[in-house]
């Protein structure tokens, strides 16, 4: 028997293989406008509604669809307060998608806490054709001296 007729088979399997894996990896990419991730810690103090500055932004087509924001944080707050928080489409005014807000949990006090928040924006809230910009913003429920530490987050966008 000859080795290259065993051999090619396999390696032609094998191109195969890594062929795909890499297409299906690529198909995922998110563009870098969709995504921003933060890593440093930054404090926010204040009543409700202040820019917390972190933006992303997405493409309509030319009829306009829903698009899903998603932000993953880990936070802390000083004592048993809420903390609102929205989204600023285009520029507008901070608006809410639901009733998203973050409450210290009632464990330590002394450790972060992680939450995933998901808002649904309709055309209706704001969308146009082409570029469309989310800021997150959001601030006390209940005091302007209430305060909110933000660490590592991830702030996504993506077309409904």
């Amino acid at each position: 028997m000859n080795i290259l007729s065993i051999i090619n088979p396999r390696a032609t399997c094998l191109a195969i293989v890594c062929l795909v894996v890499g297409m299906v990896s690529s198909a995922h990419a998110v563009p870098a406008n969709q995504v921003l991730r933060r890593v440093d810690r930054q404090q926010i103090f204040g009543s409700c509604c202040v820019s917390w500055g972190e933006t992303v932004s997405v493409v309509e087509p030319k009829a306009v669809v829903p698009v899903v924001v998603t932000w993953s944080t880990d936070f802390h707050l000083e004592s048993q307060i809420i903390i609102g928080v929205g989204l600023i489409v285009n520029g507008g005014p901070c608006q809410f998608f639901g009733a998203p807000h973050l409450e210290e949990p009632l464990t330590f006090a002394s450790q972060d806490d992680s939450r995933t928040l998901e808002f649904v924006v309709e055309p209706a809230q704001g969308l146009q054709v082409g570029n469309n910009t989310f800021t997150l913003c959001g601030g006390s429920l209940t005091s302007s001296s209430d305060s909110i530490v933000i660490g590592f987050n991830t702030l996504e966008v993506r077309l409904k």
